[in-house]
């Protein structure tokens, strides 16, 4: 069985996309639409949104059911200075799991978190989970493809790295459950592994009925992190939600 995409060594860990200044521009974007603190991020990986924010002094609390993630997001979190540590706490769950007494003023779900397809299936009660830990009136900041872009758009095959050391990605789209499956092999001279992403795709009415559904009021949608509007041709959909009271 092909391993889950964020198991021990999954190539997201070092995914050449996932840069500094990246990171630093999405936090811009969830920063000019957030609510106010503390931070829930849903589906953290290895924490590069959470730690973003604690470096500028935001407490946040980073969750994801992979144990490798994280281990690697406690791991880098030693590189913050020490007085901004704290300010990020690393918890093992799933989001649709996650009970807390503790409410935050803002959420965030990035990428491809929601409509992830594990071995229990989808995550379709994600969004009802995360309205029950916000705030009334917390805001919720989501990111996920664009499903006809990107099925229009989806490249088959790509490859990242040298001669010696690559990976090989495979992606197709399956149109009965409407889910892009994305198939990672990863070769170096000592080895070769392979990982499996898969997850679902969503249009804007299909995003803002979830959404409403799960107790939100959609407040914008943006097709980039420079808060571009929404349109056929975005790649992205962002929404900004806010949680009914």
């Amino acid at each position: 069985m092909t391993p889950n995409f964020f198991t021990d060594q999954s190539p997201f860990l070092n995914h050449p996309l996932l840069t500094p200044e990246r990171t630093s521009a999405e936090v811009d974007f969830v920063l000019s639409h957030a609510k106010d603190g503390p931070f829930l991020d849903v589906g953290c990986g290895f924490g590069r949104h959470s730690l973003e924010l604690a470096k500028r002094g935001h407490d946040v609390v980073g969750i994801d059911p992979a144990e490798a993630m994280i281990a690697a997001a406690n791991e880098r979190k030693r590189e913050l200075p020490k007085n901004k540590q704290d300010r990020a706490t690393f918890v093992v769950s799933s989001g649709e799991n996650f009970q807390t007494d503790h409410k935050f003023g803002t959420a965030i779900c990035l990428m491809t978190t929601f409509g992830q397809v594990s071995a229990s299936g989808p995550n379709n009660g994600l969004l009802t989970a995360i309205q029950q830990n916000l705030k009334p009136g917390g805001k919720l900041i989501l990111e996920l493809p664009q499903k006809q872009t990107m099925i229009d758009t989806l490249k088959s095959s790509d490859r990242f790295g040298t001669d010696t050391h690559y990976t090989d990605i495979t992606r197709k789209f399956d149109p009965d459950t409407e889910c892009i499956v994305e198939t990672f092999k990863l070769v170096s001279p000592e080895s070769t592994r392979h990982f499996l992403l898969s997850y679902k795709l969503y249009n804007q009415a299909e995003l803002e009925t979830e959404l409403t559904s799960a107790g939100f009021s959609l407040v914008a949608m943006f097709g980039n992190y420079s808060s571009a509007p929404l349109t056929e041709s975005s790649m992205n959909m962002l929404a900004v939600a806010e949680a009914n009271g």
